[in-house]
């Protein structure tokens, strides 16, 4: 696409974005930065449609971007081939992102935090299963027959179950099951744990000790739990300002994403790139095709991964949108950083 072409269309997106109305070629004509004709922005409009750049919404009207012109446009964004205006969110409150040593909890904030500023839809998913490893188990007697088993992953995740045991044990029991446990599981991620407590060692030394045998399935339920990518969504309600459907129409849509997670596939796909942008078509699910997903990586240097996004129309501001999610990411890097 030749660079007057790739103006106009930059001007029609921006515009569109901004006013939600189709974009004429009178309104392109004030734009200083275009610099030709009404008449020449109309022959250069006529032919972005027949590219398949733009839709016209009625004979009479202007037009408005399609999926594939929102792609040109973000492709010439992150290129650096259009200017990339940064979000006036430079800075925000970020204490709640630091008001817990756990992982999960500064992410659900960070997840609060990107939908309020954006006033989208935020997703997580963290962390990356490989990356997931126990680090600690303690069983804690708490009376002869009520036991706490107490886990805390790398992810500085701390889980912990209290169970009422059918009969009374004495401190050797558990200072052997703990030596067992903690033999066997620290740093292994919940996969490999589910595997280990299955093995042929785990079903011998479930006979021989009825007391472990009554807690492994406790412990493979929390980890199963540990082992389910964990997704979470913040301002779904959104969706309701944002997608031009009929309210019953959106609530089923809201329903599916938070019944299903239809989107979990795509969101934890990794494609070699940090920052991933699906738009419409591309997210390939249906009913998703008026929809934008942009996804975040981030890391720490514990190895520990996650991503961030924004789930939104197709005509959002994607360069203010991408910038308050790089925004948010830094926030959740470094805080992670200061906790590992």
């Amino acid at each position: 696409m030749d660079d007057r072409k790739l103006k106009i269309l930059n001007s029609i997106i921006k515009s569109y974005t901004e006013s939600k109305e189709p974009v004429g070629s009178r309104t392109l004509s004030k734009d200083g930065d275009i610099g030709v004709s009404a008449a020449t922005i109309r022959n250069e409009m006529s032919d972005l449609e027949d590219l398949g750049y733009l839709v016209k919404v009625h004979s009479s009207s202007g037009r408005i971007p399609s999926n594939r012109g929102y792609r040109m446009y973000v492709d010439a964004l992150l290129s650096d081939e259009i200017p990339f205006r940064v979000s006036t969110n430079e800075l925000f409150d970020t204490r709640r992102l630091e008001r817990s040593n756990e992982l999960d909890s500064i992410i659900s904030n960070a997840t609060k935090i990107l939908s309020a500023i954006t006033n989208y839809t935020a997703v997580a998913v963290v962390p990356e299963l490989d990356d997931l490893f126990l680090k600690y188990i303690n069983v804690v007697m708490l009376s002869p027959r009520d036991l706490a088993i107490i886990y805390i992953y790398n992810s500085k995740s701390v889980k912990h179950d209290v169970i009422r045991l059918r009969s009374s044990v004495n401190m050797e029991i558990v200072n052997l099951i703990n030596s067992i446990l903690n033999s066997s599981l620290i740093d292994l991620n919940p996969r490999e744990i589910l595997e280990k407590l299955k093995s042929g060692m785990f079903n011998i030394l479930r006979r021989e000790n009825s007391t472990l045998d009554f807690l492994i399935p406790y412990i493979e339920q929390r980890v199963e739990e540990m082992a389910r990518a964990n997704i979470i969504y913040e301002g779904l309600g959104n969706i309701y300002k944002y997608n031009d459907l009929s309210f019953a129409k959106n609530q089923e849509l809201i329903d599916y994403i938070k019944d299903e997670d239809p989107l979990l596939d795509i969101i934890s796909s990794d494609k070699g790139r940090d920052l991933q942008i699906f738009i419409g078509e591309e997210i390939g699910i249906e009913g998703f095709e008026n929809f934008t997903l942009i996804t975040m990586s981030f890391r720490n240097d514990k190895g520990i991964r996650g991503k961030l996004g924004v789930i939104g129309p197709t005509a959002m501001e994607y360069d203010k949108v991408i910038s308050d999610l790089l925004i948010t990411t830094r926030y959740v890097t470094s805080s992670i950083e200061k906790k590992a």
